[in-house]
Parts: structure tokens; C-alpha cells; sequence
């Protein structure tokens, strides 16, 4: 079946002319080869005996907020820390599937925003995935040029924490390191 899916993709990305360059998990694309063949009489809750939700689908359908935007969180594939967070419209989430490399919706300038195309530190896109709503998405990247995320030159962007000084009721930033990854107990 996994050939089949594969060679169906594959013909359907000719016709549409675009590529699937995420593809890589017999998961994935059963969820793709599904949603080629399922349109009619083997919709995929006739397969799954149930009836399909959000939480079930195969189907990919992001829920953008009035604005058009979803929020994105993006995280180091190797350390797993946090790096960034932004906001995708379809254009940058379909430049990002397309292209493998992490595209946002810059809200401040008004226009797409190839993330690291002036510095040189690109996101290349390991994993894309979707929280149970499909209102939140999560890359996983390897951050290329200096393996630097903030524009300022941190690897990340959450390069401060909040902290309450002591003897006063209001917050302050302080400069800090992210945490140590931690390792798990047996």
C-alpha cells in the first residue's frame, strides 16, 4: 500500500506542480495517500470504523485565527529548546512546505518573512506538526549560517527570564541561559 501512496503522491505533485519535500514517515504519507483516495466510498472514518474529528483526521487543516495567522512555536531539533515563536499565514506555511525552509507573516512589516534570509541563519524544517485543534504548529529545525534564532544575535529568542526582585511586588528581566536539557531517570 506504502508503494502505491508513494507513487500516487508523486503523480499528484506533478499535477500540481509542487513537491512534498516533508514527506519521510510511513505515517505521513498513508495520511496523504488517504486523502487522495477517500473522497468517496472509503472516506477515512469508513476506515477507522468511527467518525472523524479534528482530533482524528488525517487531514491537514490548519485553523487560522480572524487575523489569517497561526501562532508557530519553533524549537532546536538536537537540544529541543525554544527558540522562536511567530506567526504563519497560508502563504508562509505553503512556502514552508514547499520550500523546507521556515516561513513566517511578519506582523510589524506587513509582508512574508523568509526567516534568516538576510543573516543567513535559515530554519531548515526537520518536523512540522500541529497541536490536537490544529490552531497551534511546532517546527523542529536545524538552524543554519551562525546556529544563532534572534535577530539580536541570542540563539534564541528567550534569552531573558521574568523574575520578581526581592522586597518588591513588580517583574524584571534578567539575562540568563536557557535551562540544561534534562536528562531522563530510569
Amino acid at each position: 500500500m506504502r508503494d502505491a501512496a508513494v507513487r500516487q503522491l508523486q503523480h499528484l505533485a506533478v499535477e500540481r506542480q509542487t513537491d512534498f519535500p516533508l514527506l519521510g514517515t510511513a505515517s505521513v504519507t498513508y495520511a496523504l495517500y488517504a486523502q487522495v483516495h477517500c473522497d468517496g466510498e472509503m472516506a477515512p472514518e469508513k476506515l477507522r470504523g468511527m467518525t472523524e474529528t479534528i482530533e482524528t483526521t488525517h487531514s491537514f487543516k490548519p485553523k487560522f485565527s480572524g487575523e489569517g495567522l497561526i501562532p508557530t512555536v519553533v524549537t532546536d531539533h538536537r537540544s529541543g529548546d525554544v527558540l522562536m515563536f511567530a506567526y504563519m499565514n497560508q502563504m508562509a506555511l505553503n512556502e514552508t512546505i514547499a520550500s523546507g525552509i521556515a516561513h513566517f507573516w511578519s506582523r510589524s512589516r506587513g509582508k512574508l518573512w523568509k526567516k534568516g534570509d538576510e543573516s543567513g541563519n535559515l530554519l531548515k524544517v526537520i518536523e512540522l506538526r500541529t497541536d490536537c485543534d490544529q490552531d497551534v504548529l511546532w517546527i523542529t529545525a536545524e538552524v543554519q549560517g551562525n546556529g544563532v534564532a534572534c535577530h539580536t544575535g541570542e540563539r534564541s529568542c528567550f534569552y531573558r527570564r521574568v523574575v520578581k526582585p526581592d522586597g518588591t511586588d513588580a517583574a524584571a528581566l534578567e539575562f540568563a541561559p536557557l535551562p540544561a536539557p534534562k536528562t531522563p531517570t530510569a
